[in-house]
């Protein structure tokens, strides 16, 4: 974890960050005899929040949670999905994100913290998949999440210039309107500090 935070700050000057999160909806069709209410979003799209990835400096997935419909307005929202995850668990019972605080310029202390927004790297994700067995759909996530990873650390760049399709979330704004204070306070604190680090960093 310690190489994780450092290697951030090093490539965003992002200090004490443990890494980043997303969770997506990924689109599916039914076969015409099967209807699925609970598995519709806000656009009627046949959908599932299937995956909450969080990644590292080199985007490997640390943690994967998959399988929550996302349906209409009792399904799960992407900030209802964290709630649920085993990670939000641990983050409160002290066992990840603890109070390891990290003092900044200025004598200004923040604790662990994640990143939110990668899922431009997820690319075999974006595409329509059609769900004939909601186990094998699973399955297709998990073995993508694993080769994801493997690539990684089998040297094999990822190309960040590859188009993706035109789907995205429409719940995103919905969410950002859900942030709590303390996180707030922290992106405040992180916004002073990138600008202050900047302005330093500045030629005179």
């Amino acid at each position: 974890m310690e190489q994780i935070k450092s290697k951030l700050e090093e490539a965003f000057g992002l200090p004490n960050c443990c890494g980043a999160i997303d969770g997506t909806h990924i689109i599916m069709t039914l076969p015409t005899v099967q209807t699925s209410d609970d598995c519709c979003d806000l656009e009627d799209n046949y959908s599932m929040l299937l995956l909450q990835g969080i990644v590292d400096h080199e985007l490997r997935f640390l943690d994967i949670v998959s399988g929550w419909p996302g349906g209409h307005d009792g399904g799960m929202t992407v900030s209802r999905l964290l709630k649920c995850s085993g990670f939000f668990k641990l983050c409160e019972g002290g066992q990840r994100l603890n109070e390891n605080v990290r003092t900044l310029s200025r004598g200004v202390e923040i604790r662990e913290y994640l990143v939110g927004g990668l899922k431009g790297t997820w690319r075999i994700l974006n595409k329509v998949m059609w769900r004939p067995d909601k186990q094998k759909h699973l399955s297709i996530i998990l073995v993508s999440c694993l080769l994801h990873n493997i690539r990684i650390d089998s040297g094999d760049i990822l190309q960040p210039d590859v188009a993706l399709s035109g789907h995205h979330d429409s719940d995103g704004e919905q969410c950002c309107r859900q942030v709590d204070p303390l996180g707030r306070t922290m992106r405040d604190i992180l916004v002073k500090h990138l600008l202050h680090s900047k302005q330093t960093a500045a030629p005179k």
